[in-house]
């Protein structure tokens, strides 16, 4: 494989430069869905909380076949809440970590996009 001319680099870098207007619009809509799992996260956490601080005296809540009984120590309710929204939690990691998994993969179409620029300068000066 012998070095490239200058008009490959050219072509390699407009494929980098359309590569990362694609990238910027799917880092928008990951990021939108990153939000929402988030505010769904929230949303459920709060519920659970107010249903476990409500629930009267001798009441329970079934949670995955397992019978949660009031009265509950104030300190534990916000941990039992938060297990009991684990879909919701996970659905959140999962939406951030394809989120940082985009910013990753523009940082490395950027290095690649630097490297080809370097590259067609010195071809252009040669």
């Amino acid at each position: 494989m012998g070095i490239p001319d200058v008009i490959t680099v050219s072509d390699e870098i407009q494929k980098k430069i359309k590569l990362l207007e694609r990238m910027r619009k799917e880092v928008l809509e990951r990021g939108q869905h990153k939000a929402e799992a988030i505010a769904e996260y929230e949303k459920c956490l709060t519920i659970d909380i107010v249903k476990l601080k409500n629930m009267q005296k001798g009441e329970t809540i079934d949670f995955e076949g397992i019978q949660i009984k009031a009265p509950l120590p104030i300190t534990i309710i916000e941990k039992i809440a938060k297990g009991m929204c684990y879909k919701e939690k996970l659905s959140m990691e999962q939406a951030d970590a394809s989120y940082k998994s985009v910013i990753t993969n523009i940082n490395t179409v950027q290095a690649e996009l630097s490297a080809l620029q370097s590259l067609n300068r010195f071809l252009d000066k040669a």
